[in-house]
């Protein structure tokens, strides 16, 4: 008679790619610059995947990454559809309209 062996709990690979993106930012080795433009570069690729919508903010990435969102914001510029994008997605899944900035900007309308 054949035992089944229990199956090991695998998490989803939207957890495996949340641990890898953060990966030594409060231990270990320091992240080299490369190390952390790297892990901007996979969480904007894979956005959709992670479940950060479409145009995620800078601060959303960040958190992400273990990096500031200066430092996103700087990665992801050159990006046209980052930085051609009318609206970005916060954290708590809103859109904010980027139209003009200032005081005025704030969730868009549905």
């Amino acid at each position: 008679m054949m035992m089944m062996m229990p199956m090991p709990n695998i998490p989803p690979p939207k957890h495996l790619w949340e641990v890898a993106l953060g990966a030594n930012g409060t231990h270990g080795l320091k992240r080299s610059n490369a190390d952390k433009q790297n892990a901007v570069k996979m969480a904007y690729e894979n956005r959709v995947l992670l479940g950060i919508g479409e145009n995620p903010s800078a601060r959303v990435i960040a958190d992400l990454c273990g990096v500031s969102h200066t430092f996103v914001q700087n990665q992801v510029a050159t990006v046209a559809t980052w930085s051609d994008a009318p609206t970005r997605t916060g954290k708590d899944g809103k859109s904010v309209c980027r139209c003009g900035g200032g005081a005025g900007t704030g969730p868009v309308s549905s």
